[in-house]
């Protein structure tokens, strides 16, 4: 449908293909033609006449068009016209229309019907000066839902003549027409208008309409380029923001003045508002000063530094803040002016500042941190693991070794595992038999995360080193981890079997390692478990492939299930292939709907009690699908079959 304010082709109209040049001709040749029942056009009817006027309208000459128009003013005029005719024709008139249409236009426009605002974009849209004196009528002549549409209209034009009205209709008890009045002065953009902005502003300065569009007018000078702004504009400009800034206004509306400050004149805005950092507004001193750090300009982070110490706390912190967000090595000296704060918040900001804005030379400042209280420690840890490798690498290992107490050893390794420096591994696991709980948990815990494919033999070594108190969570995990992950799964295999025939072994680790390898003879090895003599092998071996996902588990679960010796056995079996199928809908990435139906068929054909069909109907009801529930219909139908 033509569009109702623009008069602009709508999508589905621009697509409907060409007429046929016969009919296209004889449009020109006989345009009343295309005229010719239109003004009863309604919403919703055949657009096939719609196209055609627009087709003629934008394919005929200038001349053309001209000697076409009084047709469209007339009909628009017509009294039995319909609403959805009207609009049309006003829309048209809004690309084609010149004088001879605008008082048409006005006197729709002034009118309640839906057309009007059509009208109004129309009279916005036609050069003629008669349409802006038209709309300078409308102003006081329009109906009241019309006027904030006029007076947009007004602002579109940039209408001069319309400064004084605008003026007056800005100071209007009605908060839409008032503000639709200082968005049009704003569009002016006539120093008269600005001048205007800035008396009504100074007459009600607590104003936030007043004073919004008095910073987006003053901005938008100050964004011009140097040589487009004769210089008596924009010290206006600069004035304006000044005298926001030092008014009454709410927080939000100073914000924004000092923002347009520093984004328009960012060498000279810190003279203006650095001295508002020890002011009362500790909202708007917060964000100068972030704005002004990350501004970067020289002068200005000079002169935070100089008086850094003698502002007050908040404005300290945010300070720190924006030193680190601004990441750049010419913030590193207010970060560190920060780092010396009697404050214990803001030096915790001024650590994560420091790591992100230095480099090696930093860890001497940060390293003390690390035993400090608990906030200052995780701060210091953070920007320790923040700085840039290389050099860094060195210093914090160099700090390692010449460190002395077990809590800063402890610490550092700490720190080197978070930067995933892979050359302390055999240091971590020499200490991981220290004496010291603190530091052999922290080896632990770094031999842990650091551990790569091809340490798996190393790790398995290592259990001979820990404590019956420690935690052996972390050293299982990565024990299964780097198995499944070893470039020679058949080496890992011999490992495993020889670990396994020690006394004290870590049997459920080794099993889950093994379960873990994807080679033949991890295979061979398990179902060799799975049916031994002994009945408790075979049980936790069972419970072991349950809790691992992988096409090794799923086929021997599922052998188990059919030859276990024992029933025990065979429903444990049973039941951890359930499990397994479940898991597979979890994982990452989840087995495939195809893949998970056909195990519960399996699983169907493994259940010989009432109560583990009962098991496989429950696992498929929840799964929204159509399989899905084709499949637990044909097996809920056979469980009730004699």
């Amino acid at each position: 449908m033509i569009a109702a304010a623009s008069g602009e082709v709508s999508p589905s109209v621009a697509h409907v293909p060409r007429l046929h040049a016969a009919t296209a001709e004889r449009d020109r040749s006989d345009p009343d033609a295309l005229l010719a029942g239109f003004a009863g056009y309604d919403d919703g009817q055949p657009m096939a006449a719609l196209v055609r006027i627009e087709q003629f309208l934008r394919s005929e000459s200038p001349p053309g068009r001209a000697a076409f128009e009084p047709k469209l003013v007339a009909l628009l005029e017509e009294p039995a016209i319909t609403p959805a005719a009207r609009r049309i024709l006003a829309g048209w008139l809004r690309w084609v229309g010149s004088a001879r249409a605008v008082p048409a236009l006005e006197r729709l426009a002034a009118s309640t019907e839906l057309a009007a605002s059509t009208s109004i974009a129309a009279l916005a849209d036609i050069p003629d000066p008669s349409a802006e004196t038209a709309l300078l009528r409308l102003l006081a002549t329009a109906p009241e839902s019309s006027r904030v549409t006029v007076i947009n209209a007004l602002g579109q034009r940039r209408a001069a003549a319309a400064l004084a009205p605008l003026g007056r209709t800005a100071d209007s008890a009605n908060p839409a027409l008032a503000t639709a009045a200082l968005e049009a002065l704003v569009r002016l953009r006539t120093t008269e208008s600005f001048s205007t902005l800035e008396k009504l502003y100074a007459a009600n300065p607590g104003s936030q309409p007043r004073g919004r569009a008095l910073l987006e007018a003053a901005g938008e000078r100050l964004r011009q380029p140097p040589a487009q702004v004769i210089a008596p504009a924009r010290a206006q400009a600069l004035a304006a923001i000044a005298a926001v800034l030092d008014s009454s206004a709410a927080t939000p509306l100073r914000t924004e003045a000092a923002g347009i400050l520093i984004a328009a004149d960012p060498a000279r805005a810190g003279e203006r508002l650095i001295p508002l950092l020890n002011g009362g507004d500790v909202s708007l001193a917060r964000h100068i000063a972030r704005q002004l750090v990350l501004s970067g300009q020289p002068h200005d982070l000079s002169t935070l530094l100089m008086g850094f110490a003698r502002l007050p706390v908040p404005i300290q912190q945010a300070l720190a803040d924006a030193a680190g967000a601004r990441a750049k090595p010419d913030a590193l000296p207010l970060a560190r002016a920060a780092f010396g704060s009697t404050d214990s918040a803001v030096r915790a900001t001024a650590a994560l500042a420091v790591g992100r804005c230095g480099d090696e030379s930093a860890v001497a400042w940060l390293v003390p941190l690390l035993t400090a209280d608990p906030a200052l420690a995780s701060s210091g840890r953070q920007a320790l693991g923040l700085l840039p490798s290389g050099p860094t690498d060195e210093r914090l290992r160099d700090e390692f070794h010449a460190a002395a107490e077990p809590a800063m050893r402890a610490s550092l390794l700490g720190v080197l595992a978070d930067r995933q420096d892979y050359t302390v591994w055999p240091l971590a696991a020499a200490l991981c038999a220290a004496s010291d709980a603190r530091l052999r948990f922290a080896a632990l815990d770094a031999v842990v995360r650091l551990a790569r494919p091809g340490n798996f033999a190393g790790l398995l070594a290592l259990r001979a080193r820990l404590r019956p108190d420690d935690d052996l969570r972390g050293w299982s995990q990565a024990v299964v981890a780097t198995a499944a992950s070893d470039p020679r799964p058949d080496d890992c295999v011999l490992v495993i079997q020889r670990a396994l025939a020690e006394p004290g072994a870590e049997r459920q680790v080794l099993l889950g390692a093994l379960a873990s390898l994807r080679c033949d003879q991890a295979a061979v090895v398990l179902r060799g478990l799975l049916f031994s003599t002994d009945p408790a092998v075979r049980q936790e071996t069972i419970r072991v492939l349950a809790a691992f996902r992988g096409d090794t588990a799923f086929v021997l679960l599922r052998e188990a299930a059919q030859r276990a010796s024992e029933s025990d056995e065979r429903i444990l079996s049973f039941r951890g292939f359930l499990h397994l199928i479940a898991a597979s809908r979890q994982g990452e990435p989840p087995a495939p709907l195809s893949s998970v139906l056909e195990h519960y068929r399996v699983a169907w054909s493994l259940a010989l009690r009432p109560e583990d069909k009962a098991a496989v109907l429950a696992a498929l009801r929840p799964i929204k699908s159509k399989p899905a529930q084709e499949l637990l219909n044909e097996l809920a139908a056979t469980a009730t079959q004699p």
